[in-house]
């Protein structure tokens, strides 16, 4: 912006008076100068001129004055490249006065080109006869030019010269004729390329009939559409090839001509490409259901591909009045076109569609049947759930499936009472569809229901089972489900019936369920136990974890003892209880346990985060059958604990790698120790308080403010600092991503540190930026200041008791990192 600002600037300098100049040099003297310029010169010239030029506007004095010396330049022997700048000039500021000047330049072969440009800009009257003037007076590329520019002016005096070049032996001269005649356009243009294109051949005859379509569009957009009309009709028959044609058809179409929908509909059976695909999409272009009906009509005489093509474009349409030609056209006897006009029916169709949609989705095979099924999934209209539903009525059983599976993909939950009346249709396949149909559209009201099913069909007990977990989980009513089930169970008859009770019963998962599967623990039937066994073993609380364990323990059958051994460390897994209590869980499954067993329990004791589930795990590394599980198990417990119990973690982490376990065991011990080495002699293990700041304050005064955590008796809120191992350096304890950034405030750090006898310590402290510490309650070391975390640490000699002592860091934050990293040297 700034740039075009100084331009502008200059430009006014530049023409303020006649006088002013542009560098050293005046307009005058740069006009005079421009006689003797050529490409190449100075472009002090030319500069001056240029911007005199352009800055120009509103003055008339100047204006004229530069008009003059340009006329000069044209008039006088100056070269050609000052004779090309003064008529580039003359383009932005002449008139009509100047126009005999550039006139006499349109015959010169070499400056036509440059005098027509100039002329084009002016326009006007003058510059049209000054083309005219000279058109017979030329020949070659200026007499082309002339026609061209003359064309391009539209300048209508044009037109009988014009038309007698139509007929020009030299081909250049009648094809650019033929070009400006179009561009020209009107009805005398129009009946002139009539008459030419009657005798041109070869490619004068394409120009003629391209130039043909340009001036038919020209009169498309006026009053002449009839004419218009015409005129394509006449390309499109008689024109010399297929596109030139295929254009003519597609200004046809566009007109609105009655013979449109007729011409499209005969251009589908085309022998040229351009012509067919052309129509086909006018097909989707032309208005009126009568256009439908012509091109519907075409559709039997078409070749195989044409007819896809044809109900592609139908398709598109979206006009219903086509839909009886595309249902006969599904019972051709090509199958390519069977698919086309059933994706077609998809899309046109309505309840009336649905019979044979589905008569042919029971019937036919791979894409036919694809077709169909999707067909009927996407037929619209509030009619179609309804004419599904009575179709289903007097179906076939085939073709009840279908319409069932039908409804289930246009998720119709309204028809849910007839899908629920075809549950107990004689036909086995009806059946299950229907089950599968009321599992993704059932709801509430349909639990009891499936449940008396369940009862009274043995034959179908699974689907039953299926849809009612089904509708259960999808809905929320697992405990409404428990509940039926459990109505049933209390006057079910058979072992059969109990079981698959049950088995839904526990696939539910809800507690109103669970005495019912603990009674049946104890039932004299094998499959009744079975069923209960596995059932607990999924549950998805910790709830059955005692009666899997009795199981587990006393059953008389072996297979039951498995599951629920197994089945009793997977809810384990699930269970709220404190880590404690799950190792101790997990600690009575090994005693009862095989080598398979002992693997999933020491996954589970894997995830646990007590220091003496990381015991558990070690007392299995020398058990032959699970040592690599063990020592996998211990690794991942230990790179949970490393950060608050580093030395017996790094006892165990140690042993795997002493040890004979896996490579990949032994690369996750490396890991782990790496860690714990990287921070051994720093402490990691930490609470955090704050931020705090106080109004108006930045960090160095709030070293000195008293908060509640050094302030006795205060109530200060305390929270697990954060340890991030991905922290750029060991032991960096990471307070701005802690406490979420801020400027000008300051956090506490508070731990435990142990020593085994009184003894002197030095604490070494990195900080960014001030750090107080206190040791037992005494400020032990304050250094205010503003710093990144420094190369070397604060240095402090400190007295440590035996057993626990209480370390406590304040940290301020000025901005950017904010942080610290502890070190106590000589504790071990």
């Amino acid at each position: 912006m700034r740039r075009l600002l100084t331009i502008a600037c200059a430009v006014v300098v530049g023409v303020g008076t006649l006088g002013s100049t542009v560098g050293a040099m005046t307009v005058e003297e740069a006009l005079a100068a421009l006689k003797q310029y050529d490409f190449g010169g100075s472009e002090e010239v030319v500069g001056t001129l240029r911007v005199a030029t352009v800055g120009s506007h509103g003055n008339a004095a100047t204006r004229s004055i530069l008009r003059a010396g340009y006329v000069a330049v044209l008039e006088s022997t100056a070269a050609y490249g000052a004779k090309d700048f003064a008529c580039r000039q003359l383009a932005l500021i002449g008139t009509q006065a100047e126009v005999p000047a550039l006139a006499a330049m349109l015959t010169d072969d070499s400056l036509s080109h440059i005098a027509r440009y100039a002329l084009a800009q002016i326009g006007g009257a003058g510059a049209d006869q000054a083309l005219l003037a000279v058109l017979g007076q030329t020949s070659g590329k200026t007499r082309l030019g002339i026609i061209h520019t003359l064309g391009n002016r539209g300048t209508t005096a044009a037109l009988e010269p014009l038309k007698k070049l139509l007929g020009s032996e030299d081909a250049e001269t009648a094809c650019e004729a033929a070009r400006s005649l179009g561009r020209i356009g009107g009805s005398d243009a129009a009946s002139a390329l009539e008459a030419a294109m009657n005798e041109a051949q070869g490619r004068v005859a394409e120009v003629m009939a391209d130039s043909l379509l340009v001036c038919a569009d020209g009169l498309a957009v006026g009053d002449g559409r009839e004419e218009a009309a015409r005129l394509y009709e006449r390309v499109f028959l008689e024109g010399p090839k297929p596109w030139i044609r295929a254009a003519a058809l597609r200004g046809l179409a566009l007109t609105g001509d009655a013979r449109a929908a007729e011409r499209v509909g005969d251009a589908l059976l085309s022998r040229d490409r351009y012509v067919r695909e052309t129509a086909a999409r006018l097909v989707q272009e032309v208005p009126g259901r009568a256009a439908t009906y012509a091109f519907a009509g075409r559709l039997a005489a078409l070749p195989a591909e044409g007819q896809m093509v044809l109900l592609r474009a139908l398709t598109a349409r979206a006009d219903k009045a086509a839909l009886p030609t595309v249902v006969e056209a599904a019972g051709s006897r090509d199958a390519s076109v069977r698919v086309a006009a059933l994706e077609a029916i998809g899309r046109l169709g309505d309840g009336t569609s649905v019979g044979i949609l589905a008569e042919r989705a029971a019937s036919s095979r791979g894409p036919e049947q694809a077709a169909a099924r999707a067909a009927l999934s996407a037929l619209s209209g509030r009619d179609v759930a309804e004419a599904v539903v009575r179709e289903m009525k007097d179906a076939t059983p085939a073709v009840r499936v279908e319409l069932i599976d039908a409804l289930r993909a246009r998720r119709a939950s309204r028809a849910i009472g007839a899908i629920r009346v075809m549950a107990e249709d004689r036909d086995a396949r009806v059946r299950a569809a229907a089950y599968r149909a009321i599992g993704e559209l059932g709801g509430d009201a349909d639990i009891e229901p499936l449940a008396g099913l369940l009862v009274r069909n043995p034959s179908d007990r699974e689907d039953a089972a299926r849809a009612m977990v089904s509708v259960a989980r999808r809905v929320g009513a697992e405990r409404e489900a428990s509940l039926a089930i459990t109505r049933e169970l209390d006057s079910a008859a058979g072992e059969a019936l109990r079981v698959s009770l049950l088995g839904v019963l526990g696939k539910m998962g809800d507690s109103s369920g669970l005495g019912v599967l603990r009674a049946a623990l104890s039932d004299e039937g094998e499959r009744v136990r079975y069923v209960a066994v596995t059932s607990l073993a999924v549950w998805p609380t910790g709830e059955p974890a005692d009666d899997l364990l009795k199981v587990a323990a006393t059953d008389r059958n072996r297979t039951h003892r498995t599951l629920a051994l197994r089945g009793y460390i997977d809810v384990v897994g699930r269970s709220t209880a404190p880590d404690e209590e799950k190792l101790a869980m997990y600690e009575s499954a090994m005693s009862l346990a095989g080598s398979a067993e002992k693997r999933q329990a020491l996954a589970g004791i894997s995830q646990l985060r007590v220091l003496a589930a990381l015991e558990a795990a070690a007392r299995y590394l020398e058990d032959r059958d699970v040592k690599n599980e063990a020592a996998m198990a211990a690794v991942k417990i230990a790179d949970r604990l490393r950060i608050r119990h580093a030395e017996p973690v790094r006892e165990v982490v140690i042993a795997v790698l002493d040890g004979d376990f896996s490579e990949a065991v032994r690369d996750e011990a490396g890991r782990v120790l790496s860690q714990i080495e990287a921070v051994r002699d720093c402490i990691v293990d930490w609470e955090v308080s704050g931020p705090y700041t106080a109004e108006g304050k930045g960090c160095s005064e709030l070293f000195d403010v008293p908060f509640a955590p050094e302030m006795p008796g205060a109530d200060a809120v305390w929270s697990a600092m954060p340890y991030y191992s991905d922290s750029p350096q060991a032991g960096y304890l990471d307070l701005l991503r802690a406490l979420n950034g801020g400027d000008n405030r300051v956090a506490y750090l508070r731990t435990v540190v142990k020593s085994d006898a009184d003894k002197t310590a030095t604490l070494e402290v990195f900080s960014d930026d001030g750090v107080k510490v206190w040791l037992n309650g005494d400020v032990v070391h304050a250094n205010n200041v503003l710093r990144p975390i420094p190369e070397q640490p604060d240095r402090v000699e400190v007295r440590l008791r035996a057993g626990e002592n209480t370390l406590m860091l304040k940290v301020t934050q000025n901005n950017m990192p904010w942080g610290a990293i502890v070190r106590i040297r000589g504790l071990r």
